[in-house]
């Protein structure tokens, strides 16, 4: 999978001036979302518009709603806005997400309203467009831009919807710098990829390539009449728009010519990015900058494990100090959670989920809360009874008030959660071969594709395909727009992608001519693999865990070489300015870990390469159970040259992911399976650790048949990494 850090969130110059955006890479901004504009005290207005059905021609999405319902939770609920100033416009309100109704909404909820020292946030998630630019400004390379992007609303006929040029003049309105604007949107090409919707229209215009309508005459008088109340000559505005955003902060999802992806999760939709953002900032702290870093990073590796044709990008307002500000311009008013309480009956609650990792929020994944009240004062329990994609029901044992957030304490993990393959119609004839296969392996579940309109009708993990021409196609096009050098299979040959259909698994496609029986038979132990990585991710509790430990990766014998690193929120660890190290082929790496709390822990270490293969690194074979101790407030290398007889070399090219895993019970069983056996198979490995973690507490307790991961017992992290 293709990916570099570094590069990452770098865009394009071009698409962002149609909008007034310049670039910068939106980790330099992590800050923003961990620090507080300190004396900020005036109101929080938001206006959030998502639109998922279009009365017109358009292919209707399915996440925009999830999406506003996302930012208003977190507004409310962990930012501190009224719910009655925050205005939503969606296909299930009164008033309608029309272009007309959201420029009205925008002028009246927010322009009118807005003081010098309010916030103000809106938000956008539907299709986007382009259109032609009847006064094109100039970039920064010194390129005319003769398009201009357009936010598609819900009118009965098509339009031009609402254009960059308008947002520009609104936000040059408001009387407050302290404005954020989230625009899930694109404009790069349309339709289904694989398990994915994309924002955009582009591609249900009949396929007229290249065809960019006119702005209608309605959309270019409500910009000559802000002009004029502006005082802003078409010269004057063409030089604002040039020089960046109009007010604040801008963040939009996707760059120039890529995809805003409708991303079908376990049981619900919403955007790719929109989801990942706003469930990250559910964990942020105004006390810890680490905590932002961290959840922008995790942002990265999340996204692309979908999908590498989604790059999202932020600017701020080029004139005063707002780059050193907080986006939303407030720090968190509620201390952080994965969850919120919207209903209390008795005992019985109703709650959000939106603070919860995208890794386990899976069927047959439930949880266990302490509930804590605006002070951060424990006042009782709840434990899930069901979950229908962002909402939940439990059992309440104590008190608990609507606006409670709920602090996770247990995870409960299916014993034999299953990996979702979906079978690409390119399979034809052969997708009976291909189903049977894979439903005879052990913990896995064919999926066939349903309709344009259904897809998979649920998510998978992977799609089982034939290198299509039309897929090819598409990837040739990424790889052109990427400027890296991929390998792209042969037409025909048999293999994996990602649910966009915009990556290959790496190593999964044969040869040319390759049966499907054969084609099974030689992918089976690779989703073995993948699957059993997917198991070791329903761990992953870096913001949940109780416990203080923090693990770095670097390479071997170079100390200022970091590759990347993670913590647990109760980590005293402090964030390292630069921990994007590419690691040379064949060169060492190593893990500097440290428990900074007051108990011993014992450590696991596994390694998820760059074609998703996953290898146990640590505990070694030789390993006895006082060698992977950890003591308190110690810090040590594994492997450390000067003791251990073993090392590890970066093997593949690409990019892996380091999981480092400690507890505070011993891991006997991940032992004796890897000193007793040699060639364990790497399932039947993760599930001896997984067997470890979950029964350190249960056990002590009552034996059950689910596997429980307590967030006191231990803690799950994962490091990001590329070898070059």
């Amino acid at each position: 999978m293709s990916h570099d850090r570094r590069q990452f969130l770098k865009f394009s110059s071009s698409f962002l001036a149609t909008l007034g955006i310049s670039a910068l890479p939106m980790w330099q901004q992590s800050d923003r979302y961990a620090r507080a504009l300190s004396g900020t005290k005036g109101r929080k207005l938001a206006l959030l518009v998502g639109i998922n059905a279009y009365p017109s021609s358009y292919a209707n999405l399915k996440g925009c709603t999830t999406d506003v319902e996302l930012q208003k939770a977190l507004l409310v609920n962990r930012f501190g806005f009224n719910p009655n100033d925050v205005l939503t416009l969606t296909n299930d309100t009164t008033q309608k997400p029309t272009r007309q109704n959201i420029l009205t909404a925008f002028e009246e909820h927010l322009i009118k309203q807005a003081k010098p020292d309010d916030v103000v946030v809106f938000h956008f998630s539907g299709h986007g467009d382009r259109v032609t630019d009847p006064d094109p400004i100039r970039a920064a390379n010194g390129a005319t831009i003769d398009l201009n992007t357009s936010f598609v609303t819900y009118d009965p006929r098509e339009s031009s919807g609402i254009m960059g040029r308008s947002l520009f003049l609104l936000l040059s309105a408001l009387k407050t710098d302290n404005v954020t604007a989230v625009l899930d949107s694109c404009h790069s090409g349309g339709g289904t990829r694989g398990n994915v919707r994309i924002r955009s229209v582009e591609e249900t215009r009949g396929g007229l390539a290249g065809f960019d309508p006119a702005p209608i005459a309605a959309e270019l008088e409500f910009q000559e009449q802000w002009m004029r109340k502006l005082n802003l000559t078409r010269d004057r505005l063409a030089q604002l728009r040039s020089q960046g955003v109009a007010k604040g902060i801008v963040i939009a999802a996707a760059q120039a010519q890529q995809k805003a992806i409708d991303y079908s999760f376990d049981d619900f939709h919403a955007g790719l990015f929109t989801y990942l953002l706003t469930q990250s900032l559910w964990h942020q702290t105004e006390d810890k900058t680490i905590e932002t870093d961290r959840a922008i990073a995790n942002l990265i590796p999340s996204i692309n494990a979908i999908t590498s044709n989604q790059v999202p990008f932020a600017d701020f307002q080029k004139s005063g100090e707002l780059q050193k500000q907080p986006i939303y311009f407030l720090p968190p008013a509620l201390p952080t959670a994965e969850a919120v309480i919207t209903n209390v009956n008795g005992d019985q609650v109703e709650f959000w989920l939106g603070g919860v990792e995208r890794d386990c929020l899976k069927k047959g994944v439930s949880f266990q809360f302490d509930v804590r009240d605006s002070s951060n004062k424990i006042t009782g329990n709840v434990k899930m009874s069901s979950r229908q994609g962002l909402q939940a029901k439990g059992i309440l044992n104590g008190t608990a008030q609507v606006g409670d957030r709920l602090r996770e304490t247990l995870r409960t993990l299916p014993v034999n959660w299953q990996l979702a393959i979906g079978l690409d119609p390119s399979l034809g004839k052969d997708l009976g071969i291909a189903e049977a296969a894979i439903q005879k392996s052990k913990r896995m579940v064919a999926v066939r594709y349903q309709s344009p309109q259904v897809l998979y009708g649920m998510e998978v993990q992977y799609i089982l395909s034939r290198m299509t021409f039309a897929y090819r196609s598409q990837l040739e096009k990424i790889a052109k727009t990427s400027k890296k050098p991929r390998k792209i299979p042969p037409l025909d040959s048999i293999g994996l992608f990602t649910p966009s259909i915009d990556e290959i698994i790496p190593d999964s496609f044969g040869n040319v001519g390759e049966s499907m029986k054969d084609a099974s038979d030689r992918l089976i132990p690779k989703l073995q693999s993948l699957l059993a990585a997917r198991l070791m991710k329903l761990t992953l509790n870096a913001r949940q865990s109780e416990l203080s430990f923090a693990a770095k990766m670097q390479i071997e014998g170079q100390s200022d070489a970091l590759v990347g690193q993670a913590f647990t929120i109760r980590s005293s660890a402090e964030t390292e300015p630069k921990s994007d190290q590419a690691i040379p082929l064949g060169s060492a790496f190593q893990f500097q870990v440290t428990n900074s709390g007051t108990e011993d822990l014992y450590l696991a270490i596994l390694v998820i390469d760059s074609s998703g293969d996953i290898t146990n690194l640590y505990p070694a074979p030789s390993a006895l159970e006082d060698s992977i101790k950890l003591r308190a407030g110690m810090s040590k290398l594994i492997p450390d040259p000067a003791t251990d007889d073993f090392f590890y070399k970066a093997k593949a090219k690409g990019i892996g992911e380091a999981l480092v895993v400690a507890s505070k019970s011993p891991l006997r069983n991940a032992i004796k399976i890897v000193s007793e056996r040699s060639n364990v198979p790497v399932l039947e490995s993760v599930d001896a650790l997984l067997t470890d973690l979950t029964e350190a507490k249960s056990s002590r307790t009552k034996q059950t048949q689910d596997k429980q991961v307590y967030t006191s017992e231990i803690a799950a992290l994962s490091i990001t990494f590329q070898v070059v």
